[in-house]
């Protein structure tokens, strides 16, 4: 008996050393070879499980998973990350939110929050001492899940991306949807049961420019929002289903996470190895790989540079005032903010 555990431990540890050292990265073709960013490092002195980050003209403010009734807005200085106030307090009273996210783009330092349990809007003000509340209103939506990524186009059109694979956009002064583009369409022999699984996207929008990141086809596709809200993708080729590994779901590669954009470039978040990688341990013997790197491109698409920071992290996040992006590492505890300054 001791023989045989003893021969199983060594195949185990065989297994963990060897399982997944075949697994080498599918470069995207970029035209510029990865450098080493240099990384600065900003100390949060708060305890914090951070979801999201949204800068303003003058503050930083960070989305906090809370899990009881506490403050879910953390908000620093954008200068000098001093700490200024929390707000935001999650619960069912005035105010109160339950599902919080975060309206991607501010106007100025107005901050917009969305419940997604109800679709309650809260419109903000951040002042050097407090947030301010403008304004508590509904969107008037049919029940369509939370909604993944919301942006203002303008100051009554928002943006957004569901569920159900979409994006849509919704007139907040007159309470009704403008239009709807589903990714399918850009999809051949798509089901709606196979969009579920390979139809993931994210996206970002900065006033008529959209950008889609495919998460299972190493493409970024630009878009226009039309002079009547319609939402126009520019795609040359229809994207082939049947060129995915739809055998082995846990080897199908995975792309790109996500993307930012600013005035003047588009930042994404390029992976490249298979989609089991992505899990921990025992599902992938080597651990869990979130080493990503980071690319950016012009608003048409042409490549500026590459990022290879070598560390494990989940999403980075553009503050386009100040030509940065931050993000944080995925397994240790969340005291450093990273910072890249971008060319």
């Amino acid at each position: 008996m001791k023989r045989i555990i003893y021969f199983s431990v060594i195949s185990s540890i065989l297994l963990i050393e060897t399982g997944c050292s075949h697994d080498k990265r599918v470069e995207n073709k970029f035209a510029l070879a990865a450098e080493s960013p240099k990384i600065e490092e900003l100390t949060v002195n708060e305890v914090l499980k951070p979801l999201d980050i949204i800068t303003t003209d003058n503050y930083i403010c960070i989305l906090h998973e809370e899990k009881s009734s506490g403050n879910q807005i953390y908000v620093y200085d954008a200068d000098t990350f001093g700490f200024k106030y929390d707000f935001a307090k999650r619960g069912q009273g005035p105010a109160e939110t339950v599902a919080l996210d975060v309206m991607k783009n501010a106007r100025g330092d107005t901050l917009d929050l969305i419940d997604q349990a109800n679709y309650r809007h809260l419109t903000y003000i951040l002042n050097p001492n407090a947030a301010d509340l403008l304004d508590d209103t509904f969107l008037e939506l049919p029940n369509m899940g939370p909604l993944q990524e919301t942006y203002w186009v303008n100051d009554s059109i928002i943006i957004f991306s569901t569920l159900g694979r979409e994006l849509l956009t919704y007139n907040t002064k007159s309470q009704r949807i403008v239009d709807r583009f589903c990714v399918s369409e850009i999809m051949t022999d798509c089901s709606q049961d196979d969009l579920k699984d390979i139809g993931g996207f994210h996206f970002a929008c900065r006033g008529e420019d959209i950008v889609i990141a495919l998460r299972y086809w190493p493409r970024l596709i630009l878009g226009k929002i039309g002079e009547d809200f319609s939402i126009n993708i520019e795609t040359p080729e229809l994207l082939d289903t049947n060129a995915l590994n739809n055998d082995k779901k846990a080897d199908r590669t995975i792309y790109y996470t996500s993307v930012t954009m600013g005035d003047d470039r588009i930042v994404a978040q390029y992976y490249g190895f298979p989609q089991r990688l992505t899990q921990p341990f025992p599902v992938n013997l080597e651990g869990q790989n979130l080493k990503f790197k980071i690319e950016v491109y012009d608003k048409s698409l042409s490549p500026i540079i590459q990022y290879d920071p070598q560390s494990d992290f989940n999403r980075i996040f553009l503050d386009d005032n100040r030509h940065r992006i931050f993000y944080w590492d995925a397994f240790d505890d969340f005291e450093k903010l990273k910072q890249i300054t971008l060319p």
